[in-house]
């Protein structure tokens, strides 16, 4: 008897536990930033080669590589995108032909962009938002928020730069550089999903997991 008891213990404990790990594949297999209605998020992950900025139902992609298309579309089911509004490529690789999202062509009204050699920057609110890559134009003067995927040795952070990411692949001596500068700075990694989502007043910087 004490034996059957033990047994339909484990039994429960063990369905327990099984549907513990059901519910969370479940709740981890989408992503919802929750944005408010004047809110806009900017999703970023150094394994992408790519951004979102995103307000709502409105996505905006910003591929500054070239775009491994399975991980582009892992990303689109990860964050629930199921049409773009707008889209900007550093080159002439075409991303949507083949996938079945639809390119959508949106006039945004709140967002401005604007590619300058190897500097594409985003203007939302007050902010200005720059994706940072080696080259010859390095004018970062007002760029609110920056991303380095790569550098130049003699880039220069001024007092408009609030906040810099930066690639795994950015040398050490650069930040050593941002830490004396006392400039908010956070490594974008391969694991983990970084996400600034923004109000006209303040900003918040989240980590995810992959």
């Amino acid at each position: 008897m004490i034996k059957k008891i033990i047994l339909l213990i484990s039994l429960i404990l063990l369905n327990g536990l099984l549907l513990t790990y059901k519910i969370k594949g479940v709740f981890l297999s989408k992503i919802d930033l929750n944005l408010a209605p004047d809110e806009i998020g900017i999703i970023i992950s150094d394994a992408s080669d790519f951004l979102l900025v995103k307000r709502n139902d409105e996505n905006t992609l910003i591929a500054y590589n070239d775009v491994d298309k399975n991980n582009l579309n892992n990303f689109y089911n990860l964050f629930d995108i199921k049409k773009l509004h707008h889209l900007i490529l550093s080159n002439n690789q075409d991303i949507t032909s083949d996938n079945k999202y639809n390119l959508q062509k949106t006039n945004l009204s709140y967002l401005k962009t604007s590619v300058k050699q190897n500097i594409i920057s985003i203007n939302f609110y007050n902010y200005k938002f720059c994706i940072y890559q080696e080259g010859t134009n390095k004018d970062l003067n007002n760029c609110t928020f920056i991303y380095f995927d790569t550098i130049n040795d003699d880039v220069y952070i001024n007092d408009t730069n609030k906040v810099v990411f930066y690639s795994q692949k950015i040398s050490d001596e650069f930040k050593e550089e941002l830490y004396t500068k006392w400039i908010d700075s956070y490594t974008i990694d391969d694991n983990s999903y970084t996400i600034l989502k923004i109000k006209k007043d303040n900003y918040n910087i989240i980590n995810i997991s992959k």
